[in-house]
């Protein structure tokens, strides 16, 4: 469950998870995802015994949602590829709900070690799968659960409002169902948060015989992204405040920059908040745009404020520059603490904060 990130969680305004069961008596789950224990594995994974595998839709049918029906449909037949799909049967089944669930996305056949993605949009009919869920549904809002570990193209769902609520489960494994279902019904508060730059589209993306650092990774990318490194959204909000940074560091690398912050759960829900800290060199031509120096997973209840610390080594700061060695620039450094990346067009309710050292 730590893993799952919540991408986006809004009904009208208004934050759509956790349901509320009682309200969606009529559901439907489709998607090729839906009932095939081997897709929630990813690669170099055991061979598992699939009566121990809990599939999302098992992990759905013990809550609530559908409680007077629970329509289902593959409607992949030939799995995530989904090269074979079978439209009127996905229509059918969602018409009359009061919900959709749509699972989509890879597998480990799909995405493996020497088997790389050449594009970013969903498999085969994936994309028919969504529009054909939600043309079929009439107002019904829709959930969409992805099961990947490349970034897709998922603009579709992002900018649609007939999506209320994106969940990123990557590959769960055993337990999958019951991870998402303690999500989805807010027994758990998903607090996961993206370990990539997921790019708007692959003209974001260098060649790969281009061998320089430009626009590859969070720390040399200047693009607007569809979702940003170190993303993801909570059931209940945080505040920061009085950032404290004091510096005994040098260039020589010795000392330590010491970073220590109020975090406050404003919500009315626990949760996990993720504190990141990230530095920007000032006036550096070989330093990456930003650089993470130091991240922190912190249960915190409802109400209630904590301190978050931080150490940075000097050597944190190091650049390899033109003279091809490292080098611990000299001058004034930004730094950024907060529940993301700062100046992002796609963030969380939380406020970063700022302040300057200097080495």
């Amino acid at each position: 469950m730590e893993t799952i990130v919540l991408m986006k969680n809004d009904n009208d305004g208004s934050p759509f998870l956790p349901l509320a069961a009682d309200n969606f008596k009529k559901a439907c789950v489709v998607g090729p995802f839906i009932e095939n224990p081997d897709t929630m594995f990813g690669d170099y994974s055991p061979t598992m015994m699939t009566d121990y595998i809990v599939t999302p839709l098992a992990g759905i049918k013990t809550t609530q949602i559908g409680s007077d029906l629970l329509n289902y449909e593959e409607g992949c037949t030939d799995g995530p590829a989904c090269e074979i799909y079978n439209s009127n049967k996905v229509r059918t089944v969602c018409e009359g709900v009061d919900l959709v669930i749509v699972t989509a996305g890879l597998s480990r056949y799909l995405e493996h070690e020497g088997h790389d993605i050449s594009k970013i949009s969903l498999p085969g009919h994936q994309m028919s799968l969504l529009t054909d869920a939600e043309s079929a549904s009439g107002s019904a809002p829709i959930i969409l659960l992805l099961f990947n570990a490349n970034p897709l193209d998922i603009s579709y769902a992002k900018s649609n409002p007939r999506f209320a609520a994106i969940l990123e489960a990557y590959y769960p494994g055993q337990e999958a169902g019951v991870a998402i279902a303690n999500v989805l019904t807010g027994s758990y508060n998903p607090a996961g948060r993206l370990p990539n730059t997921w790019p708007a589209s692959l003209d974001q993306v260098p060649d790969m015989i281009n061998y320089t650092m430009k626009e590859r990774t969070y720390r040399y990318f200047t693009q607007e992204p569809l979702y940003p490194f170190g993303y993801g959204l909570s059931f209940t909000t945080f505040k920061y405040s009085d950032l404290n940074v004091a510096s005994t560091a040098n260039t020589n690398g010795e000392g330590s920059i010491t970073v220590s912050v109020t975090v406050t759960n404003t919500g009315t829900m626990d949760g996990d908040e993720v504190t990141q800290a990230y530095v920007k060199w000032d006036n550096v031509a070989e330093a990456p745009n930003i650089q993470l120096v130091g991240v922190s997973r912190k249960s915190i209840s409802k109400g209630q404020s904590i301190t978050v610390s931080f150490t940075i080594k000097p050597e944190q700061l190091q650049v390899w520059t033109d003279d091809d060695k490292w080098s611990i620039p000299e001058g004034t450094y930004s730094l950024f603490v907060g529940g993301q990346q700062p100046d992002q067009k796609v963030s969380v309710p939380s406020n970063v904060l700022s302040a300057t050292f200097k080495l």
